[in-house]
């Protein structure tokens, strides 16, 4: 039997291709989703393309109507957004909690990134992956 060595698992070059992009790149909303901001900071929201439901914790809400402004918002600004609400978190949990949703919120459809003055979304991606394997 083999032993694991390192049970780190690494992320993907693709995935750590599109972290880098969301720290260097202006971030929007995806306004073809339907929202709804509930009393206690919740977002409810729907796709209707893909028909899902999403509830999104007050945090997460927060960060996505950050990106809601037309020139869009940037990873820093959301960094200082949120280190002034929460000053009792590190800067290194900050940054991975704001990177890790921002990772999520693109990789489902909720946002586009701005890269080159052109607007990607993940479904840009996942075409270009597939015209690359054909």
């Amino acid at each position: 039997m083999n032993k694991i060595k390192n049970n780190k698992v690494k992320n993907p070059p693709l995935l750590d291709d599109i972290k880098r992009d969301i720290m260097n790149s202006r971030v929007f909303m995806n306004n073809s989703i339907k929202w709804r901001q509930e009393k206690d900071g919740k977002i409810i929201t729907f796709n209707p393309i893909t028909g899902k439901i999403c509830v999104m914790n007050p945090t997460l809400a927060q960060i996505y109507l950050m990106t809601s402004d037309k020139s869009g918002t940037n990873f820093k600004s959301i960094l200082n957004s949120l280190r002034e609400k929460y000053p009792e978190v590190t800067e290194k949990q900050l940054n991975q909690d704001v990177l890790f949703a921002l990772t999520w919120l693109f990789v489902n459809g909720f946002i586009y990134l701005e890269k080159y003055n052109k607007r990607i979304s993940i479904v840009d991606i996942i075409e270009k992956i597939c015209s690359d394997a054909l």
